[in-house]
This record gives C-alpha cells, sequence and structure tokens, in this order.
C-alpha cells in the first residue's frame, strides 16, 4: 500500500458547460382570413455559452500514465429575433377542405460568426377530408459547439501508416518523390510500438483538440408527404414523407489516413495537407505530432422515405387488436471529406458505430382485452457490407470476410464481408390494477439472437447499434 501511495495520485478535474439565456415571445392572432384566423408568433432571444475544462495540474504537465490534456476555456454570445406566421387561405371548400401556408425567419448575430438570416416555408392542403399533402423547404444553420471550438488538446496514440514508409505495398515512384521532396528519405521505415514497418500504433503522442476558427454548418431541407385516413375504413391511417436534407461546410475531424493520402498518394491530393498545420516530422523523417482537429470541410446529403401504417381493428368479443408499421428507407446517405473528394455513399455499408442501414422497420401488433394486454413487436434491419482490406488468417477463420475474391471497379481486388439482415422478437404481457396502476412482464430479444458480428467494429466483434448478446427481461 505504501508503494501505491507513493506512485498513485487523485486527480482534481474541473468541467463546465454553462449556458445563459433571456427569452421574450409574443403570439396569437392577426386578422381573418377565408380558412380561419391567420396567427403569428415572434420573439427575441440573447444567450451567452461558455465552458472549460481544467484538468488536474499533473495531468497538464503530462507526468501521468495516462494521455496529458491542456487546461482551456472560451465563450461566445448571440442575439435571436424570429418571426412566423400561419395563413389558412381557404376551408370546407371543393377541392380544399382546408389550404394553409407558414412562413418563418430567424436572424441571428454571433459574436464569433457575424450574422445570418434562415427562413422556412411550408404548406397544408386537404382536397378531400380524407387525405393530407404536406410539404416544407427550410434553411439550417449549426453553430460549433463550445467542445468543438475550445476543446482543450489532448494525447492520442492512434494506429496509422505512413505512406513513406518504404515498405508499404503502394510505395510508388510518385509516392516516393513526394516524400523525398518533403524530406524524407527513399529508405525510411515507420517506426511504431510494434517495431519498425509500416502501420501500427504510434510511438508520439498525436493532438486531439478543438479549432477556435471553425465556422458554422449550413443546409437546405426539403420534406413532402401526404397523410391518409379513409373514412370508410375506421381506425386506419397511412402516412408517407420524403425527405432530402444537404448539408456543407460540415465539421468534421479529417484522419490520419485521409490527412496523409491526401500530401502524398492521391495523384490529384490537396497538398495543403502537407503543412504544419496538419503533422509535423522529425530529421529522421518520424511523424512525431499530427493535430486532428475538426475542421470545415465535409459535406453531407441524405435523401429517404418514412412510412408509418397504423391499423386498430373494430372490437371484437375476442378483444381489440391494433398494429402499427414503421419504416425507414434511405436511399442516399453520401458524403465527402471536401469538396475535391468523391462522394462516398453509406447506405448499404457498414463502418464502425454508425451501420448504414437501408431499410429500418418496426411493426407492432397489441392484443387487448379488458385490463389484460400483450404487444409483439419485430424489429428488423437490414443487412450490410464492409470491406476487409488487409484481411488476415484469422479474419478467414472467424468468418469476417465472406468473399475475400470480390473484384470491384476496374477489376480491382476489393474483398469484402457480408453482414446480414437481423429480425429482433419482443414482447410485454401487462395487467391493469384497480387503484389505476399497471404491471408489466417483457423481453427485449426474447429469442435471444446474437448481433452479427463485423471485422471493424471494436475488437472484431459487433457493433452496439444492435441488441447486445442475449435477451433482456424486465
Amino acid at each position: 500500500q505504501e508503494q501505491l501511495d507513493y506512485v498513485m495520485f487523485t486527480a482534481h478535474d474541473q468541467y463546465q458547460n454553462l449556458s445563459k439565456s433571456f427569452t421574450a415571445n409574443l403570439a396569437g392572432d392577426l386578422f381573418e382570413l377565408p380558412g380561419g384566423m391567420a396567427g403569428f408568433a415572434l420573439g427575441y432571444e440573447n444567450r451567452k455559452e461558455s465552458g472549460y475544462d481544467d484538468p488536474d495540474a499533473l495531468v497538464a504537465a503530462g507526468y501521468t500514465s495516462g494521455n496529458a490534456r491542456k487546461a482551456t476555456s472560451g465563450s461566445y454570445s448571440l442575439d435571436d429575433a424570429y418571426l412566423e406566421i400561419a395563413l389558412p387561405l381557404l376551408s370546407d371548400v371543393p377541392g380544399a377542405q382546408l389550404l394553409e401556408l407558414s412562413a418563418a425567419t430567424r436572424f441571428s448575430d454571433y459574436s464569433n460568426f457575424g450574422q445570418t438570416t434562415n427562413s422556412k416555408f411550408g404548406f397544408k392542403w386537404k382536397p378531400i377530408n380524407d387525405l393530407m399533402v404536406r410539404g416544407n423547404w427550410s434553411e439550417g444553420f449549426r453553430a460549433p459547439s463550445i467542445t468543438n471550438l475550445y476543446r482543450g488538446n489532448s494525447d492520442s496514440y492512434i494506429n496509422f501508416g505512413d505512406p513513406c514508409s518504404s515498405d508499404w505495398s503502394g510505395y510508388s515512384a510518385e509516392v516516393q518523390a513526394r516524400c523525398v521532396a518533403g524530406g524524407v528519405s527513399p529508405t525510411y521505415l515507420q517506426q511504431t510500438n510494434a517495431g519498425l514497418g509500416y502501420g501500427g500504433q504510434t510511438i508520439f503522442p498525436f493532438t486531439l483538440g478543438g479549432n477556435a476558427n471553425l465556422g458554422p454548418e449550413t443546409a437546405t431541407n426539403y420534406t413532402l408527404g401526404f397523410v391518409y385516413s379513409p373514412s370508410f375504413v375506421q381506425g386506419f391511417y397511412i402516412s408517407l414523407d420524403w425527405y432530402k436534407i444537404s448539408i456543407e461546410n460540415a465539421i468534421s475531424t479529417p484522419t490520419s489516413d485521409f490527412i496523409l493520402d491526401q500530401c502524398y498518394v492521391a495523384a490529384n491530393g490537396d497538398r495543403s495537407y502537407c503543412s504544419a498545420d496538419y503533422f509535423v516530422r522529425d530529421a529522421a523523417g518520424r511523424i512525431t505530432n499530427m493535430f486532428l482537429l475538426p475542421r470545415n470541410l465535409a459535406e453531407r446529403e441524405v435523401e429517404g422515405y418514412d412510412l408509418s401504417i397504423r391499423y386498430r381493428m373494430p372490437d371484437t368479443r375476442w378483444g381489440s387488436f391494433a398494429f402499427n408499421w414503421d419504416s425507414s428507407y434511405v436511399a442516399t446517405d453520401k458524403s465527402r471529406a471536401n469538396k475535391d473528394e468523391a462522394w462516398d455513399n453509406a447506405v448499404g455499408q457498414y463502418y464502425q458505430d454508425t451501420p448504414g442501414w437501408r431499410l429500418s422497420s418496426n411493426l407492432t401488433t397489441d392484443w387487448t382485452m379488458g385490463d389484460f394486454g400483450l404487444t409483439w413487436t419485430m424489429r428488423y434491419r437490414s443487412s450490410l457490407s464492409e470491406s476487409c482490406v488487409g484481411v488476415t488468417a484469422a479474419h478467414l477463420a472467424a468468418g469476417l470476410c465472406s468473399d475475400p475474391d470480390k473484384l470491384g471497379e476496374g477489376g480491382v481486388r476489393d474483398p469484402r464481408n457480408h453482414i446480414e439482415s437481423v429480425v429482433y422478437h419482443d414482447a410485454e404481457a401487462r395487467y391493469n390494477l384497480p387503484w389505476n396502476a399497471t404491471v408489466a412482464i417483457g423481453a427485449q430479444n426474447l429469442f435471444q439472437k446474437d448481433p452479427p458480428l463485423a471485422g471493424r467494429a471494436f475488437a472484431n466483434t459487433y457493433d452496439y447499434s444492435y441488441d447486445t448478446p442475449g435477451g433482456f427481461y424486465y
């Protein structure tokens, strides 16, 4: 114990994220239109965001067995003003049981980003009582968070491959020329904690942190859909909505592989990534630091459909039945690290912590009779494909590369692993007690279906977006 007391310490870290705001809002009717009273809402908000991270002095100095982290703090303030109006143009007339337009705009003045105005327009139209069509167009704006801006620099020992390592399989004359121009010897070998050679964990701490020079993200959003509830089928309801979201100047953190690829490998790469703003080398050619900070570089576009169907059957002598079916279909989810890159569509692809399911669907059946009820839910997630480049014999033995000989575009070898679709079953039984209470017993993943394994998941096991192995009972 005396030895532990000598080498151990109690860290005294302090954190804070603080938001202070003053708001004033006013809403009411303006004037009467053929469809009803026009309404409005307006308001003002003053807000201040601040935060700090004050690690223990030993942590900040790097004198512990953990990663060092520097103290940091920052703040910004903004003034917001908004106006919304709703205009019911028509009601209860042929071809327009309801026709309503809406508009909104918000003006924001940030102390660190300047001024911006973002607006929205929408409509609701019921040509008949059973059908409503709806749509919206809007602009989006997201300011960086305090953490994005002012997170303190911290150490991270990551795995990466240096393309200037002469034993790399992709080492070519073009790559060598770029590396030599950057001061790296043609005989250089990457040094990692496992020894010499391409790939592995850095022996030097790389830097993670915030970026006070970040700007806001902007977006344009579209939605269009309908709600149909036929009067001749009591208890039936269906809605279908299409959406498309385009985000520019998205905040993302370039990976070490992307930075080095742009600097040395890509024929038309962005050579600005070779600067000391991104990484530095020592006289021996070793990368002694890499700055993995968030930047306004990325773009993303998402398009898909949401379907919802509800049906509650008329009561019977055997009780009442209800069915709910909710599905989300993603047609496109493409992104790119910057405007010079090709788009990468994530639909149907597996990336760690972000499965790109094309279809997610939940079907629930509910039966109620008196105070007793049963619910059965089926949850479906579509199949995925993941790259297994660099596959090893251990991956093959574990079944983590189902198609190691697959060829991609241009006949280039592109080994892939198929991750099967899954269906989970949940069940619940409940009883309403006389004193206005309910007791329930149930299970999630009733049949204890194991999640599919993925080679790119943490520790080559399963992604936590799936249910954990075994069932959950309550």
